[in-house]
């Protein structure tokens, strides 16, 4: 029997595991976390023994005394009198090592014994209920999210989300942990990978309809910058449905309107910022997540009149200003033709418009059209699909 090089053994094993994939769909969000974990171990042989030093005995010793917090039967309904103080130690001690250890250490750390950390992280979230500690960890959260990106799949296929999610719903009349617990659970979704189906059930229409309506009463009261948190949660969740899958956002959005929602997310994208920029993740989204859910907005007839007239008015001045001033190679170019053709498909108010789409739009359109590839056969429909509103370009 040939003995296979560690080379040879990891390709031999990604494959299998892409055949599996290829075969069972069901498993393949499961086989993808897998395959990262390989992938990034493949990548850094080390568990953290490569890097005996002080920073790594530190975390250790912390992290064995988290373990012993969690295993402990009396933390489970009472608490002891005096844990509170060492438990904060213990949290913001890991916070601190994590955050000041040179960031081979750090890594090594979050990924030893197969992301134990995260492991232990969720399960004590889930068992502990004081805000103070729960503010704590979530601030560590950020920092593994931020160290190791890796560390974010780890949480999202936790139980650490819908934990996340209840406590959203039952503690939402406290500003901020409503809003910190909105900022972890958004940069949980960075990835833009699908969420579990025990996160769907929590996460699912009735879920976002109310949080439309958080964001809604947030706005009657001019708090712009906590509305710009919740605008990008839903972002941020939104990035994994780039395909034609069931929809919470966008069939909210056909019952609740979220009129908030939609311009706050159009302002971010006329200062050409994303919405989750505001989470601090260290991510950039696999696409603009503003143009994603426009472009899905304008999927339905029945979400795609919900804009006002003047806000429609500013998208078509948005259209413009993209489509002049990015470059041929940019791949946000093609993400915003395609929101194009779907506005001009389903707006069912375009004839209002005729002159600012024709003088705004139609040269850049035509000139783009000579172009080769995806960004000229789109522009090519648009013109042709729509030559009522384009018979004088």
């Amino acid at each position: 029997m040939t003995n296979l090089s560690h080379e040879d053994s990891h390709w031999a094993l990604m494959s299998a595991m892409n055949l599996l994939a290829d075969k069972v769909p069901h498993i393949k969000p499961s086989l993808e976390v897998l395959a990262l974990r390989f992938n990034m171990a493949h990548k850094c042989h080390s568990t953290g023994r490569d890097y005996q030093c002080e920073d790594t005995v530190t975390m250790d010793r912390l992290m064995a005394e988290l373990s012993a917090v969690t295993n402990d039967s009396q933390q489970r309904g009472h608490y002891l009198e005096d844990d509170l103080d060492n438990i904060i130690d213990i949290i913001t001690g890991l916070s601190e090592t994590l955050s000041n250890a040179k960031h081979c250490v750090s890594v090594a750390a979050i990924q030893k014994d197969g992301y134990h950390m995260m492991e232990l992280i969720a399960k004590y979230y889930q068992m502990e209920t004081r805000w103070i500690i729960h503010s704590c960890l979530l601030l560590l959260i950020e920092i593994i999210c931020r160290l190791n990106p890796q560390a974010i799949l780890e949480f999202l296929y936790s139980e650490l989300p819908q934990e996340l999610v209840a406590e959203m719903q039952q503690h939402h009349n406290d500003d901020a942990r409503f809003l910190l617990v909105s900022k972890t659970l958004g940069i949980i979704f960075m990835r833009a990978k699908p969420s579990p189906h025990k996160l769907s059930l929590a996460m699912d229409l009735h879920f976002f309809i109310w949080l439309l309506g958080m964001i809604e009463n947030l706005a009657e009261v001019s708090r712009d910058s906590d509305v710009e948190v919740v605008v990008a949660l839903v972002c941020a969740y939104h990035l994994q449905h780039q395909g034609t899958s069931q929809n919470p956002v966008t069939e909210a959005l056909k019952m609740a309107q979220g009129h908030t929602l939609i311009e706050s997310a159009l302002m971010f994208l006329s200062k050409h910022e994303d919405p989750t920029s505001v989470l601090n993740s260290g991510i950039q989204p696999k696409c603009n997540s503003v143009i994603l859910l426009l472009t899905h907005m304008y999927d339905h007839p029945d979400t795609s009149d919900l804009l006002y007239t003047n806000d429609v008015e500013a998208l078509i001045g948005i259209f413009e200003e993209y489509l002049r001033d990015l470059g041929r190679d940019d791949p946000v170019r093609v993400e915003m033709l395609g929101l194009v053709e779907n506005f001009m498909r389903n707006y069912p108010d375009t004839v209002s418009f005729r002159m600012a789409i024709s003088s705004r739009l139609g040269p850049l359109l035509v000139t783009i059209r000579e172009e080769k590839g995806p960004v000229g056969e789109i522009a090519a429909r648009i013109l042709d699909d729509n030559i009522i509103l384009f018979d004088d370009v």
